[in-house]
């Protein structure tokens, strides 16, 4: 993957109708009535409250904060050719476990890997730390605390200089009501031999060479990622198809990167089933547009167009380009593609332009690409019998049998006429 993936948008998840201003009868100024004594004065209408747009993908992620650009993987899953992969996609920094690392004696929580800034989280610390902010007593909380500090004089005491750094982090679990952050940390700053910092001056501090413990993931878990992430890519070429790519990649997407949270780690036996479901999910999604089904097809003009069908089951229009293949020459198709413009959860045909070359039966291939040349669903065979030049021996015979039928009743009006003459003539002798 050539950097880390981020979601692409929002915007297709806004619903405008969360946003609609009240009716004017709910927001206007009651009138009232005025007293004998006072003169009525011109009111006011109804009050019509100003709607602001709609948020966009910016406003939703637009809040206050200091630090920018750190990456933080998951504890120990780094190896080495991840760093430039992190730095291009614009991190400036990234957490690593202190196992992910290789560092010098006495080295402090800055740490540099071939230009890489690394913020080194203590292990040791860290675990101290996450077992008292998730503790369910005071007690347990106390013995929490008191093995961090432990862990901290003994990360401090390892670390040349007057002054050691120490960072820890917590885990990725949600810190709701029941958790023990405050208490935790309050129990740190009173031990007047830690002083709390923030990250940003911990950031200011010399950074020592280091060189990655690499931590790869097991190889069925990068296969199904693999996969994962080339449906991602089919699905985005797919969506060029539809009125509003986005509203197909960005909801796909942001699948995708729920796929790729922390929350997955403990539970390996489960996040390939729910892996499987994704990519079956992305094949449906992609077979969604096919050719509709095609059988024999009587060809029975020197020139004449073909029809193709194609269903669309999306709940939005796509545009897809017909192509239509004869397997040999007996007949010919002008146009390479013919454009088709599809509505939502319906089928539309298209008139493919083909002239007939000599008799026979021919194999044709029906498929449909996107506007840059993208395959769209699955490929249709047909069977053409092409007959040309059928109709100039069926008209003359028709002729014929027209001609005979009206000269045939001509001649009998004939000979019927003759019959009367004949008839009158005898009768006038007598």
């Amino acid at each position: 993957n050539p950097g880390v993936l981020e979601p692409d948008g929002f915007d297709f998840a806004i619903d405008p109708t969360r946003f609609a201003a009240p009716t004017a009868a709910a927001t206007s100024t009651p009138t009232p009535t005025p007293t004998p004594t006072q003169t009525p004065t011109a009111t006011a209408g109804p009050v019509i409250p100003t709607v602001p747009p709609l948020p966009t993908s910016a406003d939703l992620t637009a809040w206050p904060f200091s630090l920018t650009g750190i990456a933080w993987p998951l504890d120990d899953t780094v190896i080495t050719a991840d760093l430039p992969v992190v730095a291009s996609s614009g991190y400036s920094t990234t957490i690593l476990s202190s196992n992910n690392i290789d560092r010098a004696p006495g080295a402090g929580a800055i740490a540099d890997v071939a230009g890489s800034r690394i913020l080194v989280s203590d292990s040791a610390v860290s675990d101290a730390f996450r077992s008292a902010v998730h503790a369910f007593s005071s007690g347990e909380v106390q013995s929490g605390v008191s093995d961090m500090s432990a862990a901290i004089t003994r990360s401090a005491l390892a670390q040349s200089g007057s002054t050691a750094t120490v960072f820890a982090t917590l885990d990725r679990a949600p810190l709701d009501g029941g958790t023990r952050l405050a208490e935790t940390i309050l129990s740190l700053q009173a031990n007047p031999a830690i002083r709390l910092v923030g990250v940003a001056t911990l950031l200011g501090t010399t950074s020592t060479p280091a060189t990655v413990i690499d931590r790869p993931q097991a190889a069925d878990r990068v296969s199904l990622m693999r996969q994962l992430l080339s449906a991602q890519t089919a699905e985005v070429q797919f969506a060029s198809i539809a009125s509003d790519p986005q509203v197909i990649s960005s909801a796909r997407r942001l699948e995708l990167l729920a796929l790729q949270s922390s929350g997955w780690s403990d539970k390996p036996t489960g996040w390939p089933v729910v892996v499987a479901k994704n990519l079956a999910a992305s094949l449906k999604l992609r077979a969604s547009i096919q050719v509709a089904s095609t059988g024999d097809v009587n060809f029975l003009a020197a020139a004449a167009p073909l029809p193709i069908a194609v269903s669309n089951k999306l709940d939005q229009a796509v545009t897809v380009y017909v192509t239509v293949r004869p397997d040999t020459g007996l007949l010919t198709v002008a146009a390479s593609q013919v454009e088709l413009v599809i509505e939502p959860n319906s089928q539309a045909s298209v008139m493919v332009p083909a002239q007939a070359v000599s008799n026979g039966v021919v194999g044709v291939t029906v498929s449909l690409v996107s506007k840059t040349g993208i395959p769209i669903g699955d490929t249709a065979r047909a069977r053409i019998n092409v007959q040309a030049g059928w109709e100039t021996p069926v008209v003359i015979i028709i002729a014929i049998l027209v001609v005979g039928v009206f000269g045939a009743g001509l001649i009998r009006n004939i000979l019927r006429l003759r019959q009367r003459r004949t008839t009158a003539t005898e009768g006038s002798v007598e």
